[in-house]
Parts: structure tokens; C-alpha cells; sequence
């Protein structure tokens, strides 16, 4: 988005499969760059590409946060995540998304939705 002229403040990656059942060098996933609305410079360089947006699913979802390292949080946010639903009663469903934010010291704030059915 840089090369187009556009900011990406905020990247995402959605995990559409479960590390668990699917194999490592099978694991699906997309990344980009989450936007809040579609803005006219937005919907031009779209246009123009071979980019497309997508919007996230409107529903329910369990949100962690974590600041760190992007590789370590899944780490030490999924299991916590596995025993709050296996509290609950719920059952975690569809793609895990994370939000990735880097903040001015550097750092970077990982947000993480997961999705849920009762």
C-alpha cells in the first residue's frame, strides 16, 4: 500500500485453518492491510490492481490483546484463549484474525478475534 501511495496503519492476517488438524505446509491464511471504510483513493488503487478488499465478517468474537512480538503471542494468547471458551461452554469458529499495529515506541500491539458460536 506504501508504493501506492496509501498508509497501512493497521495490518491484519486471517488464519483460516487450524494448526492442529491441517498440516504446517498446508495452513491457509490472507494479509493486507485492514481500513475501517472505503475511501475514494482506496477504491482507485483497487481499481487499478490486483489488490481486492474483502470485508471481515460481522459477528461475535472473543478479543485478546497482546504487545510484543507477533511471532510470540500466539504462543501465549491461543491456549489462554482455548481454556476461556472450554470455561464458557463456547466453541471457537471460523478464522482467527489478527490485527496488527505498530505503535511509536516500536512495539507492536497485536489484537486477536476469534470467532464463536454458543
Amino acid at each position: 500500500m506504501k508504493e501506492k501511495g496509501l498508509p497501512c496503519s493497521l495490518a491484519f492476517g486471517r488464519y483460516l485453518d487450524n494448526p492442529d488438524e491441517v498440516e504446517h505446509d498446508r495452513l491457509r491464511s490472507h494479509g493486507g492491510c485492514a481500513f475501517t471504510n472505503m475511501t475514494e483513493q482506496l477504491d482507485q488503487i483497487l481499481k487499478s490492481s490486483d489488490l481486492k478488499f474483502e470485508p471481515i465478517e460481522k459477528r461475535e468474537y472473543v478479543v485478546a490483546s497482546f504487545n510484543g512480538s507477533p511471532s510470540v503471542g500466539p504462543l501465549i494468547v491461543y491456549p489462554k484463549i482455548e481454556k476461556w471458551f472450554q470455561k464458557y461452554g463456547y466453541k471457537q469458529s471460523g478464522p482467527v484474525i489478527e490485527l496488527y499495529q505498530t505503535l511509536e515506541d516500536q512495539t507492536v500491539l497485536t489484537r486477536y478475534l476469534f470467532g464463536y458460536d454458543l
